[in-house]
Formats: structure tokens, sequence, C-alpha cells
């Protein structure tokens, strides 16, 4: 009937795609690779799929997965009850959980130190991005933010636009403050983190920290504006340092 079966420790591959499983069912007619037990998937860019059960179509680069675990790059870890994968780069999860934490090797129960648990969740492989809707941002176990939609860049990206983690709080000069830095990624070689302040006493201040890298050294420049006292302020702090050879250094500060 054209269905091929492979049992024991089977690993099949196409296109730099690697199945692994204890079964694997090929129907010849329908395209479709059937995998139970133990599945694991190797990505061509190095990502690792695991599920109780899969059946893939096109080439292995798309198909259902039951029990979805994915290990990202810097330690991510994906899990969600269901995935939809299409064309080899978007997975549709059901269900997903994200950290970077390691469970507790003494008990593996345990929550992690923190994690994100959304009802539905887009991996976008190409775009380099996670997507969750209804998200819940869990700290030891405690939600403490509810999220409707929420986006973070994926863990294998090392540099990428967007807001780093928020800081407030109160002091003697500012009164009571949030802090909502925003790193900008401008290009291979330099680099920008705006930080918009709003305090209950001096209201909006903005400083910018701008870094550049030469193949003989680097650039820093840090500036900020704001009202204190009632009245426009201004500072900027910019340093240099150069190599002009093996023995001779050069720079500056301002």
């Amino acid at each position: 009937n054209a269905v091929v079966s492979a049992s024991g420790n089977v690993e099949a591959w196409q296109n730099d795609n690697i199945l692994r499983a204890d079964k694997i069912t090929f129907d010849r007619n329908t395209n479709v690779a059937a995998a139970s037990g133990h599945v694991v998937m190797v990505q061509p860019d190095g990502q690792v799929l695991f599920s109780d059960y899969a059946e893939l179509t096109e080439g292995l680069r798309d198909g259902v997965l039951r029990g979805m675990r994915a290990l990202l790059a810097e330690n991510g870890r994906l899990v969600a009850n269901g995935a939809r994968r299409t064309d080899g780069k978007i997975n549709e999860l059901s269900r997903a959980v994200y950290t970077t934490c390691n469970l507790c090797a003494a008990d593996p129960t345990r929550p992690p130190l923190w994690q994100i648990r959304a009802r539905a969740a887009v991996q976008d492989g190409e775009n380099k991005k996670i997507e969750y809707r209804d998200a819940v941002v869990d700290f030891m176990g405690v939600p403490v933010a509810y999220f409707p939609y929420i986006w973070h860049t994926d863990p294998s990206v090392r540099r990428a636009s967007g807001f780093l983690v928020p800081d407030f709080g109160s002091s003697k000069h500012l009164g009571g403050f949030l802090r909502a830095p925003y790193f900008w990624a401008i290009d291979e070689q330099s680099d920008a983190t705006i930080t918009p302040t709003l305090s209950t006493q001096n209201f909006l201040n903005v400083s910018t920290e701008y870094r550049r890298r030469f193949n003989d050294g680097t650039l820093t420049v840090n500036g900020g504006v704001g009202i204190d006292r009632k009245e426009p302020q201004a500072a900027v702090f910019a340093t240099g340092r150069f190599a002009y050879d093996d023995t001779w250094r050069y720079g500056f500060e301002i």
C-alpha cells in the first residue's frame, strides 16, 4: 500500500532537516511522515525540537506536533501542548511557556525563576521573534503581569532594537519616577540606548548613550536634556580611545 515503516532508533533526513524517533511511518501516496516515541527534530539553523508525536510533510518542513519542546539559543526553552509548523519557519503554538532558566535539579516540578505563559504564541523564524497572546509573566511561580499581546526577539539574535527592562522607584530630587530605556542597534559597529525618565517633580528627562567601535578604537558619547528647577538643562560627556600603533595610544575627553 506504498507505506514504509521503520522502528527502533530511526533517523531520517532531507534538505538538512533531521528527524529521529522510535518509529517513523512514511506514506508515499500523501508524502506524510508520522513519527512517534522520543521524537527529535534538528533544524538547519541548529534549533532542536522535541515532541511526543509528529506528522510532517514537505521535506520535513511542515507539520503538526503534539507536546512540543524546543531548545533554543542562549538556554532558551519553549514548551507547548501543540504546534503547527509552516514552511519550516513559523511555529504556531497553543498553551506555550517560555523561559531561559534551568529547572531545579533537586525538584524539576518547581517553577523556574521566571517564565512567560500564553494561550497562543507564534515563533517566527524568518523575522526572529516570538509573539504571545493572552500572556502572563510569572516570577517564582507567582503571576506578576498580564499582557494581551507581547513579543521579544528570538534568543539567537545577538543584537536587536527594542525596549529593555523598565525601572521605577523614588528619590529625593525626582520624586516618583519611571525609566523605560530603548536600545537601538544602529549597525554592526554602533548602537545607542535612549532612556526617557518620567518623574513627579521634574516631569520628563531624556538621556542617551551612544557607542561606536572603530578598527583602531572606541567612541562613547553620553548626553541628556531635561528640566531642573523649572529651567531647561543639558549635558554632554564624550570619550574616545584609539590606538596609533602597537606602542602609542591617543584619545580625548569632553
